[in-house]
């Protein structure tokens, strides 16, 4: 599941979402996030069940496209 945030929302919205894959037994599921998220919450993010975090410093779509073949390598 791949969540873009641009608005300072990502904190309450990967919550929620944590909450939506519980309640429906779906918790094996990589979820990546994407946007305009500081550094600072990369942790908080990773401790709400966020495999990955993709900032507007991750040059290239190599890049991304690495990373998530990783996470489903991963599976």
């Amino acid at each position: 599941i791949g969540i873009s945030s641009l608005s300072g929302g990502h904190l309450w919205v990967a919550a929620e979402l944590k909450a939506a894959l519980a309640e429906l037994d779906a918790n094996d599921q990589a979820v990546v996030f994407g946007g305009i998220i500081p550094d600072h919450d990369h942790d908080a993010l990773r401790d709400l069940g966020v495999q990955h975090v993709f900032t507007t410093g991750d040059a290239g779509m190599n890049h991304i496209v690495s990373a998530l073949h990783a996470l489903t390598e991963a599976k």
